[in-house]
């Protein structure tokens, strides 16, 4: 989890807590030196000239004590003190410096074995091993040294910290009273642990700086993070305490900051929709950016924002192999204080990318910006001005003035869309559009359901290929069967090319509702039916398009009830007729009747509608067979 609290420690979580622990490291070896700044100051020691050879003013089992306001004090003991040889002053043999808070509450040890000081006590030296024991920390060092003209503490011996949580080491150590800097050098190397899991979260890097005064710090690099699996590493680690409490207010990861998850993941499973969808993606991450921001909220340990900036990627990868890429300039994440995903935003630039191990199917996603909130696994993607937003699906494209991509589902919804269907995948054919070959669609709505692999359009559809168009108010079709469906002025307009004479015309047809079925090569065009023919217009209930393989020629069409065939001033009337395209002829049956303005009618049992040539044939069976052959 992103968020410290009682859903335990995330990786987020984890190097604020290290921060956090070299924090209170620094204020611990601070507090121990300043210590010796803060006691009063002795009346001055005139100097004599130096022995040769003896200690002189010599004292054993020293203890000094200093009372500060009734509410702590300072505890100086050691074995012996004396004035040496060389003119200094020394406090030998188990030298301890204990701060005491108000009640006698221990705060603070300082142990070593020897101080040595000058007679105006302007340098004093810590010589040898030097211990530090402050809340459950303890500092190791040796020959430190105060220098009370530069106001500074400094050693360059190494430096080692631990305690039950942490592991730390470094060389050197510097800390300025006049500008409250504090710097532990040299080959830094931390190793902290967790109550709940005994793997250590390791850090190391350059050297170490806090800044009292701003309370901020910062490791230079590089900068390396590891814990189990799981690594992380970047140029400098920058953190800064608010103002009031040593908790950290903002960690920074800076210059080319990586973060590899393993088995921890950024985002557990929640009842939210957004923060479930992004858990779904995959419990490894990879996050790379120029820098990473963790905030948290004002005085607590909880995580406000995990901000990424500068060439950002966030990488999902699932057990079965799945992979989902996050990529833009700055992506963020915000949570609420009980941990919960309040936002994500991928801003300037932004794209997902995701491909599935098993089948290799792929879909992508990009815009100017995107954005989910944690009720929803919907993010929101939008373009750029002047621009558009653009997702494909596999071999789909689209391009939309906004999208919205459903994280969870992998639904896609778009408006005013525009569809590339490129062929590259040879999907079954969608009526009369042959899948080898790039199709478009134009509409004022789209939504694609992932799951059923479902396409939807709406307002104004204007379906094309080649010379090839269907327009409808609505239209739906199955991307694995093809089969389709549209109500709504529906029209399709293709070329036919008649196997009896030369050239090609257009058949324009047009319905309220459209029925494509792939398997059967037919397409169903239902109530007001028309077609329109070059030399013939035939108006039904019913229009059924029968087609060649995946949908590439027409091969007959069959109008039923109340079927009426125009031709010229003619006009025939019944209940069937069939488009017969090898004999480029229409055959009108059901009691037809056929009725020519000024001439009267005339009633059979078959009519044929001869394209080619213009007259028709009606023919009568039974008793008195009969075939009359009626001349334009």
């Amino acid at each position: 989890m992103i968020a410290a609290g009682d859903k335990g420690p995330g990786w987020a979580g984890r190097i604020r807590r290290a921060a956090a622990l070299v924090v209170i490291l620094l204020l611990a070896a601070v507090l121990a030196f300043v210590l010796l700044r803060r006691t009063g100051r002795r009346e001055r020691v005139e100097p004599e000239p130096s022995p040769s050879s003896q200690k002189v003013d010599e004292k054993e089992r020293i203890r000094f004590v200093e009372f500060r306001g009734g509410r702590e004090r300072v505890e100086f003991t050691a074995d012996r003190s004396y004035r040496g040889p060389d003119n200094m002053y020394h406090m030998v043999g188990n030298v301890r410096i204990i701060i005491h808070g108000g009640k006698d509450s221990h705060r603070a040890t300082v142990s070593g074995e020897e101080i040595i000081h000058d007679a105006d006590r302007w340098r004093y030296v810590f010589a040898g091993p030097v211990n530090v024991d402050f809340r459950g920390m303890s500092f190791r060092t040796s020959d430190v040294v105060y220098d009370r003209r530069e106001e500074m503490f400094s050693t360059d011996q190494r430096v080692d910290v631990s305690s039950s949580l942490l592991q730390g080491r470094g060389t050197g150590l510097s800390y300025s009273l006049r500008n409250y800097t504090a710097i532990l050098g040299g080959d830094l190397a931390l190793d902290m642990k967790q109550e709940q899991d005994g793997t250590p979260l390791s850090v190391t890097g350059r050297s170490l700086v806090f800044y009292q005064g701003t309370r901020k710090g910062e490791i230079e690099g590089p900068v390396t993070l590891r814990r189990g699996r799981s690594a992380g590493s970047c140029r400098r680690l920058d953190f800064e305490l608010f103002s009031r409490t040593d908790m950290l207010s903002i960690i920074y990861l800076r210059g080319e900051a990586s973060l590899s998850l393993r088995e921890e993941p950024l985002f557990p499973s929640s009842v939210d929709a957004g923060q479930r969808s992004l858990a779904a993606l995959g419990a490894d991450q990879d996050i790379k950016a120029e820098e990473v921001k963790i905030r948290t909220f004002q005085d607590s340990s909880q995580i406000h924002s995990f901000e990424c900036s500068g060439g950002s990627s966030l990488e999902f990868m699932s057990p079965s192999g799945d992979r989902t890429r996050f990529r833009a300039e700055r992506i963020d994440f915000v949570f609420d204080r009980q941990g919960e995903l309040r936002e994500f935003r991928s801003l300037a630039g932004a794209r997902m990318d995701q491909r599935e191990a098993g089948t290799g199917a792929t879909r992508s996603v990009v815009g100017e910006s995107m954005i989910m909130t944690g009720s929803s696994d919907w993010l929101l993607v939008r373009p750029g001005r002047g621009g558009k937003a653009r997702a494909a699906l596999d071999s789909t494209e689209i391009q939309a003035d906004e999208l919205d991509f459903g994280l969870e589902r992998r639904d896609l919804e778009a408006r005013g869309a525009k569809v590339v269907f490129t062929g590259r995948d040879r999907r079954q054919a969608v009526g009369f559009f042959a899948p080898e070959s790039p199709s478009f669609v134009t509409a004022e709505e789209m939504r694609y359901l992932g799951p059923d692999r479902r396409f939807f359009f709406r307002g104004h559809i204007r379906m094309w290929q080649g010379g090839k168009t269907l327009t409808a108010a609505e239209f739906e079709f199955d991307e694995d069967t093809g089969r389709a469906s549209g109500r709504g002025g529906v029209r399709a307009v293709f070329p036919h090319k008649p196997k009896s004479r030369e050239g090609e015309e257009r058949v324009d047809i047009s319905a309220r509702t459209l029925q494509s079925d792939p398997e059967e090569n037919r397409m169903t065009f239902e109530t007001d039916a028309r077609l329109v023919l070059e030399r013939a217009e035939v108006r039904a209930r019913s229009l059924l398009v029968r087609l060649g393989e995946e949908g590439r020629e027409l091969e007959g069409i069959t109008a039923s009830d109340d079927v009426v065939i125009v031709q010229g001033g003619r006009e025939g009337r019944g209940r069937l007729a069939v488009y017969d395209e090898g004999r480029d002829e229409v055959v009108l049956t059901g009691r037809p009747v056929l009725t020519e303005k000024g001439k009267g009618r005339v009633e059979g049992d078959k009519l044929t509608f001869h394209l080619g040539d213009g007259t028709i044939t009606v023919e009568n069976t039974g008793r008195e067979r009969s075939v009359t052959v009626i001349k334009s």
